[in-house]
């Protein structure tokens, strides 16, 4: 199972890199762009946050904890994680 998370974050970095790269590059010729970018990760991370809360992600965890097949809810203990 570690192999497949390395793997995964592996395919996302190759992407995400260059990607990093080429704004970094649009930054240090557009300065405006370069003082709006902390502020836009940071209203992202103020959603990503948002949704920890939300009724959308209890929804979804509530149905990840269902046994399927067996009609029983598992517990939401860091043992059944």
């Amino acid at each position: 199972m570690g192999v497949c998370y390395f793997f995964v974050g592996t395919v996302f970095g190759m992407a995400a890199f260059p990607l990093g790269v080429a704004l970094a590059a649009v930054e240090m010729q557009q300065p405006a762009l370069a003082r709006a970018v902390p502020i836009a990760v940071g209203v992202v991370v103020l959603i990503a946050d948002a949704l920890q809360f939300s009724a959308w992600k209890a929804r979804h965890l509530a149905c990840c904890r269902e046994a399927p097949g067996r009609g029983r809810t598992l517990p939401a203990d860091a043992g059944t994680a």
